[in-house]
């Protein structure tokens, strides 16, 4: 998967598809080589664990999912005839927005009340996580042969805003990749806690 920001501005359907299955993958390995102690560490007061990333992406799908497939229930015109549709940012702002939350940014700011992690429970946040990249990788099959560019949902956190359903698709694959990424940066914290066959070892 690629880091650059233009990869992230389009993606085409096949690559889209492609993100969100290697994203499952990747969480995935990264849930299973850890203990519980593991994933529930922080490395400062302040900053979040690996299930605190893990539950705030699929927190994210969750609430980008509800009116995404809302707007698509309203109605989408069919795609293009292409050989594989590209997904793309409607608008300046939606680019800027990438940009901002893609997974080339190290830069942090505060996340919105309603996906703020709250549980840390490393088993139910990797299962809410693994269910949501499933289910927005399922309606991508879905839409196969609708324009996702041509329409659009409030978006859920600012609700003056609409974004293309296409965008929505584009946030949730960079977004969900910028937190691996700060998961994966957890596990090479001074401190990280050892398995137990590091200890044993």
């Amino acid at each position: 998967m690629n880091n650059s920001a233009p990869q992230w501005l389009t993606r085409t359907r096949t690559q889209l598809c492609g993100d969100l299955s290697e994203l499952e993958q990747l969480y995935s390995a990264l849930y299973s080589r850890c203990s519980r102690d593991q994933l529930a560490w922080r490395p400062a007061a302040g900053t979040w664990s690996i299930a605190e990333c893990m539950e705030h992406v699929s927190q994210s799908i969750l609430q980008y999912l509800v009116p995404i497939r809302m707007a698509i229930a309203n109605g989408a015109p069919p795609a293009p005839t292409e050989d594989d549709y590209v997904f793309r940012p409607g608008g300046w702002f939606s680019a800027a927005f990438l940009r901002r939350i893609g997974p080339q940014v190290t830069s942090k700011f505060k996340a919105p009340r309603k996906i703020r992690p709250l549980s840390g429970d490393p088993e139910k946040s990797f299962e809410e996580l693994r269910r949501g990249l499933l289910e927005t990788k399922a309606i991508l099959d879905e839409t196969a042969h609708r324009d996702l560019n041509r329409i659009t949902f409030r978006n859920p956190f600012i609700p003056v805003l609409r974004f293309t359903v296409a965008t929505g698709f584009l946030i949730l694959a960079a977004h969900g990749r910028r937190h691996l990424l700060q998961a994966e940066r957890v596990t090479k914290a001074d401190g990280f806690p050892r398995s137990r066959a590091q200890q044993s070892a």
